[in-house]
């Protein structure tokens, strides 16, 4: 083994006992971060907790509506911008600003109207569906009293047919029966 197997033995030591530095910093850095991370959303919300707004207004602050904003104005009035926000409906054909509160209140009531409408339709369609299926029984038992008015008369005529060739048996043996006329 020599001098060579004593320098390989002493290489492949030095590289384990890297390999396990190395995992272990990557262990303890993945555990500090976690930490760290944990401290970090406790710091947070203990310095959120801690902030106080007694001294400011507790009004609500005005909603923004960059519409409206005198300063973007330009920017609102190029041709492409326009038909985009007509398009999405905040604003008209002519370019005024809409009032989306008192268009839901309008999209509201034809929306109901709209439902209501579809509710008309569906008990027309219903009352019709109804209609034809009594029209189609009519028709159904028409049918079958005309059938059954047809085989009682059938067998009402072969009745009278068998009647009749009785009568006429016995006509002729009856007939058979008398004497002879010379």
């Amino acid at each position: 083994m020599g001098i060579f197997g004593h320098v390989l033995g002493l290489i492949t030591q030095k590289a384990e006992r890297r390999e396990r530095i190395i995992q272990q910093r990557n262990l303890k850095r993945t555990r500090r971060m976690t930490m760290s991370k944990k401290r970090s959303e406790e710091y947070l919300r203990q310095r959120e907790n801690g902030f106080n707004l007694s001294g400011v207004h507790q009004d609500r602050l005005p909603q923004y509506n960059a519409l409206l904003d005198r300063n973007l104005r330009h920017h609102f009035e190029s041709r492409p911008l326009q038909s985009h926000l007509n398009e999405l409906g905040l604003i008209d054909q002519r370019g005024r600003i809409v009032d989306l509160d008192k268009q839901k209140s309008k999209l509201f009531i034809i929306d109901q109207e709209f439902k209501l409408a579809e509710e008309v339709e569906r008990r027309k369609q219903r009352e019709e569906e109804e209609l034809r299926r009594r029209v189609q029984m009519k028709r159904h038992d028409a049918l079958q009293n005309a059938r059954q008015r047809e085989k009682l008369q059938q067998l009402k005529e072969e009745k009278k047919i068998a009647r009749e060739i009785i009568q006429a048996s016995k006509g002729y043996s009856s007939a058979s029966k008398l004497p002879k006329s010379r």
